[in-house]
């Protein structure tokens, strides 16, 4: 049976703090979800976090009262029979919560059989994250050892699967494996993206003398998290997107096809909402797409801090083993070819889509004030003959009226009613001639 010995587990958790529209009861939820990972009198509440001036790199434990005094928090347990010791170190980075849950088992000089990975498995496997984990297996081999056979099985042991594309590499004298497949389905990246790396030293004085590379390794993995989550929320963007602009497409069907203008008020008045949607998401992948670049950028950055780090302790000690991080760079490779040239595409058919938008908006108003023009001619038309015609008949009734017949007077005069009838009569003949001037006028 191959045995491994000082076996240790890193588990490196990430909370998002805030996202793109959290509200101050989402932070404190998150807030409240996070610290579910660490005992309850470990809690450092919102308000202890305030006082920290700088949210770069915030180390949490030091508002905490019972760990005031020391930067990590340690504790023993025993399970299976093997001696255990864990710690939490807790951070905040900007607007992201990292936790590093370090659990190894305390022995550093026996080998411990593979099987014994499963206890401190046990210890951290129930912690949660809504960002992204990245899980790191360490320790050291007798000589010998055949490390890719060891890594294989500790892969096994750990996940219960058999790995995938491993990529190899080397830091500071350890062979180290990388495991790492991108989702099937990423739209439930929480459960779909595993990261798995196994670091296996020559030696104990090797593998303690990486210790001090933790903080770097916290960063790094941190922003490798946040551009797969930026990813995998564009996506849901995008989907959201494509449904809006199919309903955009719909619409400019139905006005092709519409005739009635009250049909087109009711499209007009449901524009805004349409419009205010889709320029809400497209404006939000075009921040997510912001985002993984600035992620990216950070990645790329810590991983040549790394890389110089490590190149100076081989400068002040050619003995302790080469350092080839080349396999990490694979991840920004992807990055760049992939998923950033995939966003870039998504934002820019999503953009032209606006264009349909601000044109078919034009088109509804114009064709509604077209028809509030044609609307309002014919009423003008219609006053104007009205007018044209009682004002005919009242010029004629008032003449006439001159002569109606006095109650006194014996001269033959003509009649009311004849009068009346008369007034009517001249009155439509204005009408018609008014109605054909304006006809005329029209043409």
């Amino acid at each position: 049976m191959n045995k491994i010995i000082y076996p240790t587990l890193d588990l490196f958790l990430y909370y998002q703090r805030e996202g793109l529209t959290e509200t101050e009861v989402d932070i404190k939820t998150s807030h409240a979800n996070f610290w579910s990972n660490l005992p309850k009198n470990l809690k450092v509440e919102l308000e202890e976090e305030a006082k920290a001036e700088n949210t770069d790199y915030v180390r949490l434990l030091e508002f905490s009262e019972v760990a005031k005094r020391q930067k990590q928090f340690f504790f023993t347990a025993s399970l299976g029979g093997y001696p255990i010791e864990a710690s939490y170190y807790p951070i905040r980075l900007n607007d992201t919560y990292a936790l590093l849950f370090d659990c190894y088992i305390n022995d550093k000089i026996q080998p411990q059989p593979i099987s014994s990975l499963r206890y401190l498995k046990t210890l951290a496997d129930y912690k949660t994250a809504n960002l992204g984990v990245t899980w790191v297996i360490s320790g050291y081999l007798s000589p010998s050892t055949n490390t890719y056979v060891i890594a294989q099985e500790l892969y096994k042991e750990f996940t219960g699967k058999e790995w995938q594309n491993p990529q190899e590499g080397k830091f500071l004298g350890a062979t180290v494996f990388e495991i790492w497949q991108p989702p099937q389905k990423w739209e439930d990246i929480e459960k779909e993206n595993h990261h798995v790396l196994i670091f296996l030293y020559p030696n104990l004085q090797k593998m303690e003398r990486t210790a001090s590379f933790y903080k770097l390794w916290l960063q790094l993995f941190c922003y490798r998290n946040k551009v797969l989550l930026a990813y995998a929320e564009s996506r849901k963007c995008n989907q959201e997107l494509h449904k809006l602009a199919t309903e955009i497409a719909n619409t400019t069907h139905k006005i092709e096809t519409i005739t009635a203008s009250s049909d087109l008020h009711k499209i007009l008045k449901s524009q805004p909402k349409t419009s205010f949607n889709y320029l809400t998401k497209l404006n939000q992948l075009e921040i997510l797409q912001q985002i993984l670049n600035n992620s990216l950028t950070s990645y790329q950055f810590f991983l040549e801090q790394i890389k110089k780090e490590s190149q100076n302790i081989t400068e002040k000690d050619v003995m302790i083993g080469k350092t080839d991080l080349s396999f990490l760079e694979v991840f920004s490779r992807v990055v760049e070819q992939k998923y950033q040239f995939q966003m870039a595409k998504n934002y820019t058919n999503h953009s032209l889509t606006t264009k349909i938008l601000e044109s078919q908006i034009s088109i509804i108003q114009g064709i509604i004030d077209l028809d509030k023009r044609k609307n309002d001619r014919t009423l003008t038309n219609t006053i104007i003959i009205a007018s044209t015609g009682l004002a005919a008949s009242s010029i004629t009734a008032s003449i006439i009226s001159q002569k109606l017949p006095s109650p006194t007077a014996k001269s033959k005069s003509i009649s009311v009613e004849q009068a009346f009838g008369l007034s009517v009569g001249i009155g439509l003949i204005a009408v018609a001639i008014a109605y054909v001037i304006l006809r005329l006028f029209r043409k």
